[in-house]
């Protein structure tokens, strides 16, 4: 016979997986967090969010485990597919019955802060599809990266080009004679040109 409680956990359940799905609209392009019911404009204060509320680092996982851009599609899928199921996609265990205790696992185990299982875990065909039409995460994921890798270019190319300056001056000032500036030019006098019957004599 169910129980109030797991009554309630059946119901905040069901609650939340129609509200992902009713919330994820066409006509929105709001990203919905992979642990909870936080929603962002941009990719970026929802990977905060993530990184800072669930311990979860999206972009350090990215960079640590080198994945590309179908394998990032695949990890955000499988990740949506495995909570939106109540199943811990780090060890897959699958009798939690609710996201109550899916959080409360994740909580008590730290597991979020381990990353991820082994690729050959997620890293399938089938995790290339969303579990939802709308899923805004996974494009917007790809559109921040790649905005901070030309970000980082231009850094990059800016510091070069500040660096080449300053090398250019400190090799101007070691080559510089002292009591001589190089806007200075010599004054002329008494030029050929000065000399009148000269200069009519050349006409």
């Amino acid at each position: 016979m169910p129980t109030f409680v797991d009554s309630d956990e059946e119901e905040e359940e069901e609650s939340w997986q129609e509200w992902q799905e009713d919330n994820i609209d066409v006509e929105q392009t709001r990203v919905v967090c992979l642990f909870c019911e936080e929603t962002a404009d941009h990719a970026a204060p929802l990977l905060g969010h993530i990184k800072n509320v669930h311990n979860f680092d999206i972009l350090g996982v990215i960079e640590k485990e080198k994945l590309d851009v179908y394998e990032r599609v695949q990890m955000i899928n499988y990740i949506r597919k495995e909570n939106y199921n109540a199943r811990c996609f780090v060890c897959g265990k699958a009798d939690l019955g609710s996201l109550q205790k899916l959080r409360q696992h994740y909580a008590d185990n730290d597991h979020l802060s381990k990353g991820l299982p082994d690729k050959s875990v997620w890293c399938t065909e089938e995790n290339l599809v969303p579990i939802f039409d709308n899923d805004h995460l996974t494009w917007m994921l790809e559109s921040y990266i790649d905005e901070r890798e030309v970000s980082t270019q231009i850094e990059e190319t800016t510091t070069v080009f500040g660096n080449i300056r300053e090398y250019l001056l400190k090799q101007s000032e070691v080559n510089s004679v002292e009591g001589v500036i190089a806007e200075d030019l010599p004054e002329l006098h008494d030029g050929a040109l000065a000399d009148f019957n000269l200069y009519e004599s050349l006409k």
